[in-house]
């Protein structure tokens, strides 16, 4: 590895530890184990932070990776995980989520969520060490692909729950946005995993 692709990995790094402790600051919402506002202003920080970040990592990028097929995975990378960040800015604001410590499908899903990021920070933790470490960067992918699977099938089971309850219609609009969102932050997830997959040459 070359040393602007250290420093890439580096930077990139840092994005995904502000963005696993975003999923964190999340998952203690969903399980009201920390204010509404300050768990707001904690994972909105840590957005603004991100994007004040954006402009190095693309620099970063843009030196350590030149063939065309390469540098579009990576960007690829790159944009995904700006999207959960941005995504968990987004989640954080709806409401009915600071109500929701009693719904279990909705922890659960906040849960692989953060399951996720955290794996994925991991993940890319190995990338400077890939040859010594590339079945424990595979096990991390796949943990996070496992982890898009069981948040599918609780998505699944939340919805069926969801329709039998009888709430305001309001009400079940707002908590069916908030299942689609946690489940798509899983979709995204584990498009990153491939990715980093593809970028590192490591097969699945």
């Amino acid at each position: 590895m070359s040393g602007k692709e250290e420093k890439f990995w580096e930077k990139f790094c840092e994005s995904l530890i502000r963005l696993r402790n975003a999923g964190e600051m999340l998952q203690q919402l969903v399980h009201g184990t920390v204010a509404e506002q300050e768990g707001q202003n904690e994972i909105h920080k840590l957005a603004l932070a991100e994007r004040s970040a954006r402009p190095l990592l693309y620099e970063r990028m843009y030196r350590a990776f030149h063939g065309q097929a390469e540098s579009e995975t990576v960007r690829l990378l790159v944009e995904k995980a700006e999207s959960l960040i941005a995504e968990t800015d987004e989640v954080a604001l709806l409401p009915l989520l600071y109500a929701s410590s009693e719904d279990q499908k909705m922890a659960m899903l906040a849960e692989l969520v953060q399951h996720a990021l955290q794996e994925l920070e991991r993940m890319a933790g190995y990338s400077s060490t890939l040859e010594e470490n590339y079945m424990k960067a595979e096990a991390r992918a796949q943990k996070i692909l496992n982890y898009e699977i069981r948040g599918i099938n609780c998505y699944r089971e939340a919805l069926r729950q969801l329709m039998e309850e009888t709430r305001g219609p309001a009400s079940l609009v707002w908590q069916k946005e908030i299942y689609e969102r946690l489940r798509h932050m899983l979709v995204e997830a584990a498009d990153c995993a491939v990715l980093y997959r593809e970028t590192c040459g490591i097969s699945g």
